[in-house]
């Protein structure tokens, strides 16, 4: 006879015991104790076991057994009392639940669920107290339930899982007990979130990130926290609130090649640091706020400090020269910088800074078909002016650069790795006449950060526009891009006539500033809101597709020419100047308003009303 919720379940002898109850209905019983089992508890896909009522809730297993859960199954704990001890005995659980109000669960020994976010451990209701035993599990407890988790000394690992492997995002009704305890994480190619909940928490050790990230929400505090890297150059540190550090903040990266990356999750939004001592080496900040007593002076630190923008109250690094010299190909992240042209005393650290300039000059290329690779991740202003024996610059590595470029005709340059301008002002970008090859994007703070052509731009790849500003108004310059030209939420400031053999994309919230030019596509172009200004004109030689759900796109003083036009946006609305070329027109959704007229190359204008659309509304005429 299977047990029900208020029976005490005993297992003795051998053989395997399995659970079939489901969450929906789920087998019960109100304590299991298996100290005399050597037998399989096995558990299959999805399957639930409830244990606990009013007056009791204890689990005891053994070393001696074996317990078999799918990755699935859930031990749930529902008792309404407290004083119920789990003993694990050395076994690896599943999914374990802690939902009985009023409940107290405390270990008995080491305890190891899953760690894959929101499917280790889950603290619904009641008090879960780990008693300075180690923990390997993620955790789930976000809720405004009456809840509290008393970790004692406890070291409390989440491994290597994705996702947000810690959540109390809600902290409302949670008590935390975690002054003593530790938690780590382990390394990872992936993104996970430490959901802090705001609350105050012992020491936080993350050591081996590699490519992945670590964000922090939650206003938190630590007792110490140390965030450090292995061999990569791509992982980082992001923090969507301002943290306390009561202690020390440790940050190392691996080498100065290799390092660590302190962020705010929102470029632009600075956020504050406030640690009482600051220990780091090879590190780079971006949009941190340093304060407390730690007085945060790491001019000096091993493997220098980058400023990457939006920083305040740190001492970094002065900016300075820095002069290549080989006769070799190269890698940049190599030791061939020196502190003058030509010269001998090498610079200290042993590569620049984010805010350095890196000079390549009549001295730096001794000899002819030398390749100089840029391997970084993060890197600064290059400026090739006098250089000899033409070099070529490959530019392989995925890049966000901080700095100028400054090409000229003696050189060439190669790569197809996406670079990404991500400087808080403006800095010039010469080409020389050369191809640019790689793709380029624009993700600087809008309003702050622009990167301005000094000549005319041939790219073979795509430009896109994120945040802040692609300039040629300034010098009044061209740009024909062998890719598509893409305003996610920045601007591309037209100064003359410029061209794309792809498409042409407006989203959400970007914006094209054609002043009086012409942005002529090759292919389609789409129109999922934004902003479009000047007088200029958004040419297809293609179809145009206005679409996006709920969107607006502003481009009353613009025209519009293309052989086809849909609009396909649900809830959206367009308003423009003038629509001429078509040769179809077919309006499925959305609403257009226009000021100038809507004109065909075919006999007649096809104007359909679609399904939900709304045809044409002319602010001014129609024809």
């Amino acid at each position: 006879v299977a047990p029900v919720a208020g029976d005490d379940v005993t297992m003795t002898g051998t053989g395997t015991c399995t659970i079939t109850g489901t969450s929906g209905s789920p087998d019960a019983c109100r304590s299991i104790v298996c100290t005399l089992f050597t037998g399989t508890l096995a558990m299959g896909s999805g399957t639930q076991l409830n244990i606990g009522d009013g007056t009791a809730g204890a689990t005891t297993f053994v070393a001696g057994m074996t317990f078999n859960p799918n990755a699935t199954s859930k031990l749930k704990f529902v008792s309404t009392t407290t004083g119920n001890n789990i003993t694990p005995g050395g076994k690896v659980f599943a999914i374990v639940e802690f939902d009985g109000v009023g409940g107290e669960w405390t270990l008995q020994g080491s305890y190891q669920a899953n760690v894959t976010a929101g499917s280790g451990t889950i603290l619904t209701n009641g008090s879960f107290i780990t008693n300075s035993q180690a923990v390997t599990s993620s955790l789930s407890s976000s809720n405004s339930n009456t809840r509290s988790l008393t970790l004692g000394t406890t070291t409390w690992a989440m491994s290597t899982a994705s996702g947000t492997t810690w959540d109390i995002g809600t902290s409302t009704g949670m008590t935390l007990s975690a002054a003593s305890s530790t938690i780590t994480t382990t390394g990872t190619t992936t993104a996970r979130t430490f959901a802090g909940g705001g609350l105050t928490y012992g020491a936080f050790s993350c050591t081996t990130t590699t490519s992945g990230s670590v964000t922090f929400t939650g206003a938190n505090t630590f007792a110490n926290l140390t965030l450090s890297c292995g061999s990569n150059a791509t992982s980082s540190y992001l923090f969507g609130a301002n943290q306390t550090v009561s202690g020390t903040l440790t940050s190392n990266g691996n080498a100065v090649q290799n390092r660590t990356f302190l962020k705010s999750t929102v470029k632009g939004t600075a956020r504050t640091l406030t640690v009482a001592t600051v220990t780091v080496t090879n590190i780079d900040f971006q949009d941190i706020t340093g304060a407390g007593a730690s007085g945060w002076n790491l001019s000096a630190v091993t493997g220098g400090s980058g400023n990457c923008g939006g920083n305040s109250g740190i001492t970094f690094n002065t900016p300075k020269n820095c002069y290549m010299k080989t006769g070799v190909n190269v890698n940049e992240t190599a030791s061939n910088w020196y502190t003058t042209s030509g010269g001998s005393t090498p610079i200290d650290p042993v590569i620049p800074m984010v805010q350095d300039t890196a000079i390549f000059d009549a001295n730096s290329i001794t000899a002819g078909s030398i390749v100089i690779t840029q391997g970084r991740t993060r890197t600064c202003a290059h400026n090739w002016t006098g250089v000899t024996n033409t070099p070529d610059w490959a530019k392989g590595t995925v890049c966000a650069f901080y700095g100028a470029i400054t090409m000229v005709a003696g050189m060439t340059n190669s790569g197809t790795s996406a670079y990404t301008y991500d400087g808080r002002s403006a800095s010039n970008f010469t080409t020389a006449g050369l191809t640019w090859t790689n793709p380029l994007t624009i993700d600087a703070v809008n309003g702050v950060g622009s990167l301005v052509q000094v000549d005319n731009i041939t790219s073979s790849s795509t430009l896109t526009v994120t945040s802040g500003t692609m300039d040629a108004l300034t010098n009044l310059k061209t740009g024909a891009w062998t890719g598509a030209v893409i305003a996610n939420g920045g601007t591309y400031s037209l100064g003359g006539n410029s061209t794309c053999t792809t498409s042409i994309q407006i989203n959400t919230s970007g914006t094209i500033a054609l002043s009086s030019y012409t942005l002529t596509a090759s292919s389609t172009g789409t129109y999922q809101g934004g902003t479009v200004t000047g007088t200029g004109t958004l040419a297809h030689t293609a179809g145009m597709t206005f679409s996006g759900t709920g969107v607006t796109l502003n481009a009353l003083s613009n025209t519009f020419t293309c052989t086809t036009f849909l609009l396909n946006g649900s809830g959206s609305t367009y308003n423009v100047k003038t629509i001429t070329g078509s040769d179809s027109f077919t309006a499925t959704t959305g609403t257009l308003n226009h000021t100038g007229t809507i004109t065909s190359n075919s006999s007649a204008l096809i104007v359909p009303a679609g399904a939900g659309a709304t045809a044409c509304n002319p602010m001014r005429g129609f024809l």
